[in-house]
């Protein structure tokens, strides 16, 4: 099952043209349960930009986040 998430961006400044981090062909299932939380997801993040993530429990918010800090490896 893959539920979305949801990205909102608002830009406080003009963002350059270039992210400060990036995903890009980012995929994560669990070992144990083999469950796949994010499947091929691609996202640019700007410096001056504010985001938001949303989505439903269990749409895998914290395991981006966790993928994002570098706390957890993608698995594809």
């Amino acid at each position: 099952m893959n539920t979305a998430i949801g990205t909102n961006t608002e830009a406080i400044v003009v963002p350059t043209a270039e992210p400060a981090l990036q995903l890009e062909h980012v995929s994560y299932s669990y070992t144990k349960s083999g469950k796949r939380v994010l499947i091929d997801k691609n996202y640019d993040f700007h410096a001056g930009s504010v985001v938001s993530i949303t989505g439903p429990s269990g749409a895998g918010k914290t395991t981006l986040l966790s993928l994002l800090s570098g706390l957890t490896t993608p698995t594809k």
